[in-house]
């Protein structure tokens, strides 16, 4: 009886063979990797109202996918199961935001409904009401340079918003009770006690003015570029409540 002993040359066949198998697997199972159809819902977090924006979807490979959604907020994307990704969004009349998700794996194709919301900009909206200075001086608080950094950015990210920045000086002091006194009277009878009123005092225009210039001089530390964008305004009224308000005086479609 023979026996059959493989030859270098068959070995090496053999191996060739196996290796091109696998490889030939690991391409197929690449290639068929689980798709996913991603149909997206944007909202307005305060109305709930549908938003019409672009996005950037960054993928895990690196590779970046545009899209804008439409007038009824809707958007469709084609994704890869079992993958994370982040999307940003980001229009003229929207804040910038950016939400990380994951579609969840799968060996076969399916559909994910995701709603991701964002911030809209409208003329009108107040972005900041603070006491925002320290008590009867021009210097801006550690809380007011924290919230203006915020609107600084918001202001580089959105170049067609204008904004208007109210500063008032603070509320006078409660009037104290009225010193009694004495009515003169006809001689011979008991003189009356009135209340004699404290005078007025209007609020401080010389420091409401020092408050705006120390305003105007932080946001031109922040970017000199953004202050054409911002109408200062002195506020003729005292305010306990708020020294600074800050809201959105226009909003400009750069497309129309």
């Amino acid at each position: 009886m023979k026996h059959f002993f493989p030859t270098p040359t068959l070995h090496k066949c053999v191996v060739f063979c196996l290796i091109a198998f696998f490889a030939c697997g690991l391409s197929s199972a690449i290639a068929g990797q689980t798709t996913v159809l991603l149909q997206g819902k944007l909202m307005d977090e305060k109305t709930g109202q549908p938003v019409e924006a672009r996005y950037v979807i960054a993928t895990p490979s690196g590779k970046n996918l545009k899209g804008k959604s439409t007038a009824d907020g809707s958007f469709k994307q084609v994704l890869n199961a079992g993958e994370s990704y982040t999307i940003t969004f980001n229009d003229y009349n929207v804040v910038k935001t950016a939400s990380g998700f994951s579609m969840p794996a799968s060996d076969k194709y399916y559909e994910e409904k995701k709603e991701f919301r964002v911030r809209m900009l409208r003329t009108g909206d107040q972005l900041l009401s603070i006491v925002g200075f320290d008590k009867s001086q021009s210097s801006l608080t550690t809380a007011a340079v924290s919230e203006l950094t915020k609107i600084a950015e918001l202001l580089k990210e959105n170049r067609s918003i204008e904004i208007n920045m109210t500063v008032a000086a603070d509320e006078l002091p409660k009037k104290q009770a009225p010193k009694a006194k004495a009515k003169k009277q006809k001689k011979g009878k008991k003189a009356d006690v009135v209340a004699e009123e404290a005078p007025a005092t209007d609020a401080s225009v010389s420091l409401v003015q020092a408050r705006a210039d120390a305003l105007r001089k932080q946001m031109e530390q922040f970017d000199a570029s953004i202050v054409k964008r911002i109408t200062f305004i002195n506020s003729p009224s005292p305010s306990a409540s708020a020294t600074l308000v800050v809201d959105i005086g226009q909003v400009k479609n750069k497309f129309e």
